[in-house]
């Protein structure tokens, strides 16, 4: 899911959400586990982006 507002002249704001299945089968204690699964789970992760801008400086 993304979602986008742009405001004129002032920024915007961007976020994205994403659910990520993992199916992994294998060794849980392993090297390669442990590099593809550090920071998500052997299963379903909600992954989340806001990025947000803002315009500092105008020139005419």
């Amino acid at each position: 899911m993304v979602t986008k507002y742009n405001k004129i002249e002032k920024g915007s704001l961007n976020a994205k959400v994403k659910i990520v299945t993992i199916n992994y089968i294998g060794p849980q204690n392993s090297a390669l586990a442990y590099e593809m699964l550090e920071s998500l789970k052997s299963e379903k992760n909600i992954l989340g982006i806001l990025t947000i801008k803002e315009i500092c400086l105008k020139i005419s």
